[in-house]
């Protein structure tokens, strides 16, 4: 689940889906290159985070093949979801991504700080500033 809090006046962007992931609103993505050429979004694992999802469709190409795109926020934004790692969290705690969920749980020292915590889990929903 992937509900935005603050009205932002740009939308997300639309990228084409890595074809081997399965994608639910409020997952973290990172963008990678497929052996073809093709930039694509797959679940982020903390390296190079670049927005949250909220919302996929499959879309016909003119070469009749189908197509997953996925709506990508990736802006300055606060939100709500309940794509996160069963944790410990406290207001202002980092976060970072685990396969593609959100947690507080730093796994690599490289691993990019992309959001805080604005309030604690709440009826199993995270309040979430993206930085």
């Amino acid at each position: 689940m992937f509900k935005l809090i603050n009205p932002v006046d740009v939308t997300p962007m639309r990228v084409l889906a890595a074809p081997w992931t399965i994608f639910c609103p409020g997952q973290v993505v990172q963008l990678t290159e497929t052996d073809d050429g093709n930039l694509v979004c797959e679940l982020s694992n903390g390296g190079n985070p670049i927005g949250i999802v909220s919302d996929f469709k499959i879309k016909k190409t003119k070469s009749l093949n189908f197509t997953k795109m996925v709506s990508v926020w990736h802006q300055r934004m606060m939100f709500v979801t309940d794509e996160f790692a069963e944790n410990r969290y406290r207001e202002e705690d980092p976060l970072f991504a685990k396969n593609g969920v959100l947690t507080n749980q730093r796994e690599k020292e490289d691993d990019i700080a992309i959001g805080r915590v604005i309030e604690p889990p709440e009826n199993s929903y995270l309040t979430v500033l993206w930085l």
